[in-house]
């Protein structure tokens, strides 16, 4: 009875991945949702059955996605997958969610540079150059018809939006962990509490108000400030985008320990949850404001030990 049953639970997952493959290619309206579901079969296969049977639901989806014969699009499906086993391993090994937030970012970050390399090499086509002449050209379209509304030349801000592309540029990197990170979170809310409710073992999120990041997070990031302010770092060497890209994913993770820190004050002082979710969003949407102000109290929260001395305190 255990064998057929795990028979059935086997094909079923199979099933799962077909119906979401197919919905995600083929049902543009509903592949917005279906894409982050992708993982969950795979998750639920490799966990409860272990990585050979993972092996094979990846070699099915494959095959599926290669007969579909629809191109480089096939691709972004592949990296739901992958991420799925790599997170499924997690689980099956029994790690927190962390570890599973981890293996799925890694994996999900690895299937993009993969991605862009064959596009470059293969198809000639390189995103991000491509994505700069795109954004220029919506620039350069915007100023064309705000410039007689501006009543003056348009050069300096057109310079000044060149500068802010290049800058993009030189930040492709970041922004590939910074997707990869946010697909395998969104991937990991969703697919958990699916598979605690299918009866694996998940674990649980640690709360939000308890996150930390290490000490030496500080000392990253004040050295690649460092090495860009006093010009150490040239514009024109790799040293300039290796320290800008360490700045830049520094500064993320300080701004997350102090949004960290005011859901902490938050719930010591018993203020209402709508609180802290309320200045998250207006960091979200004053970012360019507000972000040096977060990241600035992770500094001081990390450096200091703020949390520890306020509960003291209490």
């Amino acid at each position: 009875m255990k064998v057929s049953r795990a028979l059935v639970e086997r094909i079923m997952a199979i099933i799962l991945l077909f119906i979401l493959l197919g919905v995600t290619f083929y049902i543009p309206a509903v592949s917005a949702v279906s894409v982050w579901l992708i993982p969950f079969p795979l998750m639920y296969g490799v966990s409860k059955f272990g990585w050979q049977f993972g092996i094979v639901e990846l070699l099915i989806g494959l095959a599926f996605m290669f007969l579909s014969r629809l191109g480089l699009y096939v691709l972004f499906p592949f990296f739901f997958t992958v991420m799925g086993f790599s997170m499924g391993i997690m689980i099956r090994l029994k790690k927190p969610a962390f570890a599973i937030l981890l293996a799925g970012s890694l994996a999900n970050i690895t299937m993009l540079i993969l991605y862009l390399a064959g596009s470059v090499l293969i198809y000639g086509f390189n995103p991000v150059a491509e994505g700069k002449k795109a954004i220029w050209k919506s620039v350069e379209t915007m100023l064309a018809q705000a410039g007689p509304l501006l009543h003056q030349n348009t050069e300096t801000l057109a310079d000044l939006y060149q500068n802010y592309i290049n800058y993009l540029g030189v930040l492709a990197p970041s922004l590939i962990v910074v997707v990869g990170v946010i697909n395998s979170l969104i991937v990991v809310i969703i697919s958990l509490p699916l598979l605690r409710r299918f009866g694996v073992e998940a674990p649980e999120w640690v709360p939000f108000r308890r996150w930390r990041v290490p000490k030496s997070v500080i000392w990253i990031y004040l050295i690649a400030l460092l090495l860009i302010q006093t010009g150490i770092a040239d514009s024109e060497t790799p040293l300039f985008t290796i320290s800008v890209n360490f700045s830049f994913v520094m500064q993320l993770l300080l701004a997350i320990q102090g949004l960290s820190f005011i859901f902490f004050f938050a719930a010591l002082r018993h203020f209402p949850g709508i609180i802290p979710i309320m200045i998250v969003v207006a960091v979200v949407i004053f970012s360019v404001l507000l972000l040096q102000l977060v990241t600035l109290l992770g500094i001081i929260d990390l450096g200091f030990d703020l949390r520890k001395r306020l509960a003291k305190k209490n």
